[in-house]
Formats: C-alpha cells, sequence, structure tokens
C-alpha cells in the first residue's frame, strides 16, 4: 500500500506563526514606544523645573546686584569720609548710610532643588542634550562660589560687624533710620517705631582705626562678590541655559 499523504496545514501553520511573531514585535513596539514616551516626559518635567527655577533665580540675581552695588556705595562713602578731609558725612545721615552695612545675602537664596536633581541626584540621564549638561554643571561650579562668597558675608555681619556695633554704637537708632533694603526702595524694612531720645553721634566712629579696617573688609567682600558674579558671567551663564531649556522643550 502507498503511505497517506502527509496533510499538515502549512499555510496556516505559517500565517498563525506570523501573526504571533507581528504581535510579539508590535507588543515590543508598543511598550519601546511608552517608555520612549515616559521618558520624553519625564525630560519635560525635569526642563521645565530647570527653567522656572532660573527664571527665579535671574529676578533674585538682579536684585541682589542692586544691593551688592548699594552696600558697596554706602560702605565707600563712609571709608572715604573717614581717611578723606574733603569728604564729610554729617550726623543726620550717617545712621542712614551705617544702616546699609547690617545686610547680607543669604546664601540659601541659591538653593536649587532642580539642579542639585540633576547634576547629583541622578536624574542627568533623562536630559539628551550634552551641551546642556555641561552647560549645567558649569553653572552649579559658579553658584557655589557665589554661595561661599555669602557665607563669608554672613560671617562677617555676625562676627565682626554686630559685635563691633552693639559694644561702639547705638543699634536700634541705626536701625530706626533704614526704611528698606539697600537699594532696593520696593522691599521695605518694618520695625517697631522707637523714639531715640538721646540720639549718639555715629561720626565719631569714623576716625577710629579699627572701624576703618571694618570697612575696608566690607568692601573687600563686595568686591569678591561682585568679582565672582561678573568675572564668571553668572547672569550671561544663567540667559544662555534658559534659552537652551526653552529650545530642547519645543523639541519635546
Amino acid at each position: 500500500m502507498m503511505r497517506a499523504k502527509n496533510n499538515i496545514p502549512w499555510k496556516r501553520l505559517l500565517a498563525e506563526g506570523a501573526a504571533i511573531v507581528a504581535s510579539i514585535l508590535l507588543a515590543f513596539w508598543i511598550q519601546a514606544s511608552w517608555d520612549e514616551r515616559q521618558e520624553r516626559s519625564a525630560e519635560r518635567v525635569v526642563l521645565q523645573s530647570l527653567l522656572d527655577d532660573l527664571a527665579d533665580k535671574k529676578e533674585i540675581l538682579v536684585r541682589q546686584r542692586i544691593g551688592h552695588a548699594a552696600k558697596l556705595e554706602s560702605v565707600t562713602r563712609l571709608l572715604q569720609a573717614a581717611t578723606d578731609a574733603n569728604r564729610t558725612i554729617d550726623r543726620d545721615s550717617i545712621d542712614a548710610v551705617l544702616f546699609n552695612l547690617l545686610w547680607y545675602n543669604q546664601d540659601s537664596t541659591w538653593e536649587s532643588a532642580p539642579m542639585i536633581s540633576v547634576t547629583g541626584g541622578g536624574k542627568s540621564s533623562l536630559i539628551t542634550s550634552e551641551v546642556l549638561l555641561q552647560k549645567l554643571a558649569a553653572l552649579q561650579v559658579t553658584i557655589s562660589r557665589v554661595r561661599n562668597n555669602y557665607k563669608n558675608e554672613r560671617d562677617f555681619y555676625y562676627n565682626a560687624i554686630t559685635p563691633f556695633f552693639m559694644n561702639n554704637a547705638n543699634l536700634a537708632q541705626i536701625a530706626a533710620n533704614g526704611s528698606h533694603l539697600p537699594g532696593l526702595p520696593d522691599a521695605a524694612f518694618e520695625f517697631p517705631e522707637i523714639n531715640i531720645s538721646s540720639p549718639r553721634d555715629h561720626t565719631t566712629l569714623l576716625s577710629r582705626d579699627d572701624f576703618q579696617g571694618l570697612l575696608f573688609t566690607k568692601i573687600d567682600l563686595q568686591l569678591d562678590i561682585q568679582r565672582t558674579i561678573e568675572s564668571e558671567g553668572l547672569r550671561e551663564n544663567i540667559d544662555e541655559i534658559i534659552k537652551l531649556l526653552s529650545d530642547e522643550l519645543e523639541k519635546l
């Protein structure tokens, strides 16, 4: 007898196998597409948080630069009056000038959770632009230097200016003559209204060598801050990174 032919339905099996392979590939493609969308969404969140934060930092920097200039002008005026007979400052106006010595910048204003999350928190992998990552890393270095300058200014306030004024001046009288933060009329300084019945003449401080030394050191600190901000182009770097962030967000 002849052996019966093999009636295996190859065409149907091949079609079913192709369908299975196609469904597996489709599942992989959907998963990959979903993962890519998730990554792009996560990148968008990171980029937007950086953009919002740097926009705030830019406004902070504008105001702080105004404050630096006002403090530097005040302390320079005091030192010039103390050392130059042709430059004077009267008893009625000196307290308002001394008031500007009582201010320092908080280094915490430059804390940035979005920056930390990218440069030290493992989220750098979400950013696809190598140029942007490099710029962010460089900005973080500059900000660290600025914060260090601010810490020096704060330490000088607590360790030198305040003890000197507490021992040699009337701090309440000086504070009562201040109305706003240095150089910022819109930032009002609210101090309880007091009446100094026996005001002190603070012009006598100008002839003291130790006070002149404090003024010199204060000028040096303000110039350090100014040099760090200007020489490293902090404002320009922030502007450049804001532009890069905006461009990357438009691509997503």
